[in-house]
C-alpha cells in the first residue's frame, strides 16, 4: 500500500462528540455523537490603545480584550436528536412512555419562567488531527425551520452556541526517543498503557535521518515503551523528537436516525382560547421558522484570564417566527388587522413505532399566544404569497409559556 503523505486534516472527516455535564463547566467523558457542524470560535482580540512615544506610530504595546467563546451549530433535525433541546429550553427532561408493546417516548420541552434549568455539554470536535475541546456549552438562541422548496426537504436546526473555553485537545509534545527502527519509535521507561495510543497520529518534529523529518504516521500498535507504524524511509534513532496527537474518545457508536421531513408538515391556526391543533391550513402552507432567544452569556470576573466564569448572565426569553402562505384567504389578514392572538401548531409525523397501536414518531411545535406582526407580500413563481411574522407571548390564562416543543421517538432515555 502506498503510504499517504501528511495528516488527514480533511473537512469530510469532521466529527463532533458530546457529553452532558453534571456540574456546569466541568469536563465530562464524551458519550454521544452529533451529526451537525459545531463551529465555536475563541476570540481574544487585539484592542486599540493610546500610547504616545513622540512618533506617528500608534501601536507599541499589544493589549487584548476579554476572551469570548461563541459560534454556531447546524444540522438537519431528526426524531432521534431531541437532546438538542435540553441545551436550549430545559434540562432534566424525561420521556413519557406510551405503554404500548413497542414503546414510544415523548420528550416535552418548555422554558422555565423562574429557574435556570438548562443542561450544558462538553464537546470535542474537529478533524482527526486538530481536535478541539469546549465546556459549559449551550444554545442561547435557536431556530427550527422548514420550507417545501428546500432541496434538502427537512426540518433544520440553526443555533448560536456559547461556552467558556476552546482549546486543542492535549498533545504529547516534544517526546524524545531512545531508539527505534523504520517501523517503531522507542522511549525507554515511557510508561504508556498498552494499545491506548492506537489510532493517534505521530508527527516527527526532528530526526537524525533528514529524510524522515516532518513525516506523519498513524499509530497501529503500542506497548508501554514503543509505537508501531507503517514503514518510514529511514530508521528512527535516539534523540529523534515526536509530537503524538490525541484521538477522539473511542467506543461511541453511530446511531440510526430518521430525518424530520419537510413534505407532510402540517400547520394549524386556531382561535385563541380554543383547542390547539384543530383547524389545519391546507393547500397554502409553504414554509415556517420558529426562533427562541434566551439573551444569555457567561459572566466574567477578575480571576478569569483566558476563560470565562461558568456562571450565566441569563436574560428574558423571546419567541418569534414567521409563516409563508399562498395569499388567497383573508383569514390571516383579518387576524393581523384585528391585532388578536391565535394558537399555532406545526407538526410532522415519521415512521410507525407500534403497528397495533398505530403510534408514530412525531415532532410538534406549539405557540400558545401568537400575535401577527406586519405581513410582507411577495411572489412564489406566478402566485402571490404572504410572509407573516409573529411573536409568541406568555399565555397567562392557559399554558403559562409561549412555546412548547415535543418529540416522540423510541429512545427510553434522553441522549447527551
Amino acid at each position: 500500500m502506498t503510504v499517504p503523505v501528511g495528516p488527514p486534516n480533511l473537512a469530510q472527516l469532521y466529527r463532533c462528540q458530546t457529553g452532558v455535564e453534571t456540574a456546569r463547566g466541568t469536563k465530562v467523558t464524551k458519550t454521544n455523537r452529533w451529526y451537525g457542524m459545531l463551529a465555536l470560535q475563541r476570540r481574544h482580540q487585539l484592542a486599540d490603545s493610546e500610547e504616545y512615544s513622540g512618533t506617528f506610530f500608534a501601536d507599541l504595546t499589544p493589549t487584548r480584550g476579554p476572551a469570548i467563546v461563541d459560534g454556531t451549530y447546524y444540522q438537519l433535525m431528526t426524531y432521534e436528536d431531541p437532546q438538542l433541546l435540553r441545551y436550549a429550553m430545559a434540562g432534566g427532561v424525561s420521556g413519557s412512555d406510551d405503554g404500548n408493546t413497542t414503546h414510544g417516548y415523548t420528550y416535552t420541552f418548555r422554558h422555565s419562567g423562574s429557574r435556570d434549568d438548562l443542561d450544558t455539554f462538553s464537546a470535542e470536535y474537529g478533524d482527526p488531527i486538530m481536535i478541539f475541546e469546549s465546556e459549559a456549552c449551550f444554545f442561547p438562541e435557536f431556530t427550527i425551520s422548514g420550507d417545501i422548496d428546500d432541496p434538502q426537504g427537512a426540518w433544520k436546526w440553526n443555533s448560536r452556541v456559547i461556552g467558556i473555553r476552546k482549546e486543542l485537545k492535549a498533545v504529547l509534545e516534544d517526546v524524545a526517543g531512545t531508539g527505534g527502527s523504520t517501523t517503531t519509535f522507542v522511549k525507554s521507561a515511557w510508561g504508556q498503557t498498552i494499545d491506548a495510543l492506537i489510532g493517534r497520529w505521530m508527527h516527527i518534529k526532528s530526526a537524525t535521518q533528514a529524510t524522515i523529518d516532518e513525516l506523519w504516521r498513524e499509530v497501529l500498535d503500542n506497548d508501554a515503551t514503543s509505537l508501531t507504524f507503517t514503514a518510514l524511509p529511514a530508521t528512527m534513532t535516539s534523540g529523534d523528537v515526536i509530537d503524538l496527537y490525541p484521538a477522539f474518545t473511542s467506543g461511541i457508536s453511530d446511531r440510526t436516525r430518521e430525518t424530520i421531513k419537510g413534505p407532510g408538515t402540517k400547520l394549524y391556526i386556531d382561535a385563541h382560547g380554543g383547542t390547539i391543533g384543530t383547524n389545519q391550513v391546507t393547500g397554502r402552507f409553504i414554509s415556517f421558522s420558529v426562533t427562541s432567544q434566551l439573551n444569555a452569556s457567561f459572566k466574567r470576573f477578575m480571576e478569569n484570564v483566558d476563560e470565562l466564569s461558568s456562571r450565566v448572565d441569563r436574560g428574558m426569553v423571546r419567541v418569534t417566527g414567521q409563516l409563508k402562505l399562498e395569499f388567497d384567504r383573508r383569514y390571516e389578514w383579518d387576524k393581523y388587522t384585528d391585532l388578536g392572538a391565535v394558537l399555532l401548531r406545526i407538526k410532522q409525523e415519521g415512521s410507525t413505532i407500534d403497528t397495533g397501536a398505530g403510534t408514530k414518531k412525531a415532532a410538534t411545535i406549539d405557540v400558545y399566544e401568537a400575535v401577527f406582526d406586519d405581513p410582507v407580500m411577495d411572489r412564489r413563481g406566478n402566485n402571490n404569497t404572504v410572509t407573516i411574522p409573529f411573536r409568541g407571548y406568555m399565555d397567562e390564562a392557559g399554558q403559562a409559556v409561549p412555546l412548547q416543543i415535543a418529540i416522540k421517538n423510541t429512545q427510553s432515555a434522553l441522549l447527551a
